[in-house]
């Protein structure tokens, strides 16, 4: 990531749940002045969160999801307010990667453990997280916070107050949102282009039930094909007058 300016390289270091960012969501959809949107939350959490600290520091997370992303978020959050539906775990979680980069390389870091073990255990991620972010005690609390918050999604099944989690539930996002998560993943990792195979590997995903083709619809990535073959996802620059994105279909076995 040398060179790339990313001001969604923030800590998460509060647990958030899906009742609490669909509570974002809706203020976030009421296109209030952000002073207001920001007072509307915090009341909102007043029956959810008792202690007055822990609101303002769980109201942060929330309004820096939905109500105020990161810039480099922004068409990632502005559709997804337009267009989230179905199963909004995974309109949630792809918000939460693409403004705090720190929960993606949780994500990451999760998915490769899981794919080679039958439970990551928290001890060990804190260890992993702090070489790459730094030895501080909010890597402490922004890992177990990470870790909580994708047991309140379903994504992690462990047992209050123990460091081991096992995979839980695996959801399946509808087909017409897959170019969205994908936009999410570049932006959580700071990148423009990903390889399409990788892209639906990627182990930030290791929650998710992916297709091996996408439709894309979406028009904030372009798919193209390199002349070795390799099919790469590419985000949009944004462009005075640009035509409507065409709908393409590539299909791969991953």
């Amino acid at each position: 990531r040398a060179g790339v300016a990313m001001s969604n390289r923030r800590i998460l270091d509060r647990m958030v749940t899906p009742e609490w960012m669909s509570t974002a969501l809706r203020i976030a959809r009421m296109d209030k002045p952000w002073p207001e949107a920001r007072q509307l939350l915090e009341v909102a959490l007043r029956d959810k969160v008792e202690a007055k600290t822990g609101r303002r520091k769980t109201a942060t997370v929330l309004a820096g999801s939905w109500l105020k992303p990161a810039p480099e978020a922004q068409a990632v959050v502005d559709w997804a307010k337009e267009h989230a539906g179905g199963d909004i775990r995974v309109w949630h979680l792809g918000v939460l990667m693409a403004n705090y980069s720190f929960l993606g390389d949780v994500c990451a870091e999760v998915g490769r453990i899981l794919a080679l073990a039958q439970e990551v255990d928290t001890r060990s991620l804190r260890s992993t997280m702090k070489s790459t972010w730094g030895d501080r005690d909010v890597v402490n609390v922004a890992t177990r916070s990470a870790i909580r918050t994708l047991r309140s999604f379903g994504c992690l099944v462990g047992e209050n107050g123990e460091s081991r989690s096992e995979v839980g539930c695996r959801i399946t996002p509808e087909r017409s949102t897959v170019p969205w998560l994908i936009h999410a993943l570049m932006v959580a990792r700071g990148v423009r282009e990903v390889d399409l195979r990788d892209a639906l590997a990627a182990p930030e995903f290791f929650m998710f039930d992916l297709p091996t083709s996408i439709d894309n619809g979406y028009p904030h990535i372009e798919i193209f094909t390199e002349g070795s073959g390799r099919v790469v996802i590419g985000i949009v620059e944004r462009r005075e007058h640009s035509p409507p994105a065409s709908t393409k279909q590539m299909s791969l076995d991953v």
